[in-house]
């Protein structure tokens, strides 16, 4: 038997899923970086009365990109959770009274749910970190003398 070498790229074009859930977590770690930065720049201007309506302005601007952020990562937890047990809880003819030594699925499928959620939360982290770091070094490229 011939095993394929499977890349990161064909995995993913078998799995539309989690391609977008991929794009909606970059997504969110873009409007993650916006809702603090914004954030950053309003407390900035606290107790400066020339820049209350500025001040304004950007917090409500956060707030926004706080949501947003917050719905984009729902929407990319809500594509990587895994498929629901049916066909294998089907298999399953005992009573809910015995006692099973075999495996638990409902145990598995909330392993494996947690385990996707936190790898997908832990990318968007990660990116919220990188976007930042990358935009500038090329900056600092871009404006090197």
């Amino acid at each position: 038997m011939k095993m394929k070498a499977m890349t990161v790229l064909g995995w993913l074009k078998n799995r539309p899923r989690y391609s977008l859930a991929i794009v909606l977590a970059a997504a969110s770690s873009y409007a993650t970086d916006r809702w603090f930065f914004s954030g950053v720049i309003a407390s900035k201007w606290i107790g400066l009365p020339q820049y209350a309506s500025a001040m304004r302005e950007l917090q409500n601007e956060s707030r926004n990109w706080g949501i947003v952020a917050l719905l984009l990562e729902i929407a990319a937890f809500a594509l990587v959770l895994p498929g629901w047990p049916a066909k294998e809880l089907a298999l399953i003819k005992d009573s809910p009274l015995t006692l099973r030594t075999g495996r638990n699925v409902w145990t598995e499928s909330l392993g494996r749910g947690i385990l996707h959620v936190g790898l997908c939360l832990l990318g968007t982290m990660g990116l919220a970190i990188l976007i930042p770091l990358i935009a500038n070094s090329f900056w600092a490229v871009i404006h090197a003398k």
